[in-house]
């Protein structure tokens, strides 16, 4: 046998080797497959880039921002976060037809003594000056909500806030729930539970409502001397 025939014998010889190896080493890859969606899991907010414009509230500014398009609480432990830049989010909750119904909406709770016809109900945060006229002898805490549900309801309503940024015992002795009638602000206290920092108020229909603090003579007094020029 010449040379170049041995030679040519060798390479079909070797061209024959790496194609079988190649064909055992190759790998066999799976046949892609949609991911199933987890039962009871939802995404039902998100947050989207701006990268530019600027946002105002009061005396402060924020420029070149990112927005976010739901806003609402997170509560955990005696930590609230209130997401979104100025917390303007409506926040809702679905209300079941029964009796002592409750919904949480973030700091604040709502139990209806009965729900015959399911429905939703809403927080919107407003400001504490169109929430109504404030009576004498109260000074608004700064939280001020329009509650409202598409629920049909009967009997009183219990509306109660978790205050656990006040740690002062005295101060949330002074801590009212106001209710909003007939443009004025009525206080609708039933209870205080300064362990869990809960206060509450029993009402007959929604409305707007507010957080209060009683101002005490001592307050008042102080006030005068801070600002006498306003008296």
């Amino acid at each position: 046998m010449s040379r170049s025939a041995v030679t040519a014998s060798r390479l079909l010889i070797l061209s024959f080797a790496f194609s079988l190896s190649t064909r055992v080493l190759e790998p066999s890859l799976p046949k892609s497959t949609p991911t199933p969606t987890p039962s009871g899991f939802a995404v039902n907010s998100y947050v989207f880039p701006e990268g530019g414009g600027s946002s105002a509230n009061g005396q402060f500014d924020l420029l070149g921002t990112g927005g976010q398009d739901d806003t609402g609480f997170s509560r955990g432990g005696t930590y609230t976060l209130d997401s979104g830049f100025w917390g303007a989010g409506t926040l809702m909750a679905i209300t079941p037809a029964g009796t002592n119904t409750t919904v949480s909406l973030g700091i604040v709770t709502v139990t209806f003594a009965n729900v015959s016809t399911a429905g939703t109900t809403y927080l919107t945060p407003i400001d504490p000056n169109s929430s109504g006229n404030t009576p004498s002898g109260y000074m608004i805490a700064g939280l001020a909500f329009d509650i409202t549900t598409t629920a049909v309801y009967s009997g009183p309503i219990s509306v109660c806030f978790s205050l656990p940024a006040i740690t002062d015992p005295s101060l949330f002795s002074r801590v009212r729930v106001l209710h909003g009638e007939n443009g004025t602000l009525v206080d609708r206290t039933t209870s205080q539970d300064f362990t869990t920092k809960t206060v509450c108020g029993t009402v007959d229909s929604l409305s707007p409502f507010a957080v209060a603090i009683v101002i005490t003579p001592q307050a008042i007094k102080q006030s005068v001397l801070d600002h006498p020029w306003d008296n």
